[in-house]
């Protein structure tokens, strides 16, 4: 998945389409890759989510990390 392009393609969404619900739907489309599918390396590649219901420790174990 690339991200650069998936942020092109929200920016575009916002763009084109001026009402509420629609930009309300970008944001959480925004906000679940974030946090759920995008890895940071500031939490050792782990993403948001991996982290805060406790799954990190667990992934980290049985990786070369």
């Amino acid at each position: 998945m690339n991200v650069g392009r998936n942020r092109c393609a929200i920016c575009d969404g916002l763009r084109k389409k001026r009402n509420l619900s629609a930009v309300g739907s970008l944001v959480a489309l925004k906000e679940d890759h974030y946090n759920n599918r995008h890895y940071h390396e500031s939490i050792v590649s782990l993403t948001p989510a991996e982290l805060y219901f406790g799954r990190g420790e667990a992934l980290l174990q049985n990786s070369d990390y």
